[in-house]
């Protein structure tokens, strides 16, 4: 069983899930091809995400004072 997600890996073909019948139970996940292909563009997301988190700040800090919102929410 696995959390809900609001998606399922296994279901759309990103995570490959395999049990054993073993006790106690034993299960094993593991990226498919197309899984392995989502983490490549997740990881240039993240990396463009680390490289503009500072204009990121700043334009939203920016935001916050035109539009008259303290931004701790």
């Amino acid at each position: 069983m696995h959390a809900d997600m609001g998606w399922s890996p296994c279901r759309d073909g990103m995570v490959e899930r395999v049990a054993y019948p073993t006790i106690p139970p034993q299960v094993e996940y593991r990226l498919t091809e197309t899984g392995h292909s989502l983490a490549a563009a997740i990881g240039a997301l993240a990396d463009w995400s680390r490289d503009h988190k500072d204009v990121i700040a700043s334009a939203r800090q920016r935001w916050y004072v035109e539009h008259g919102v303290d931004g701790t929410e």
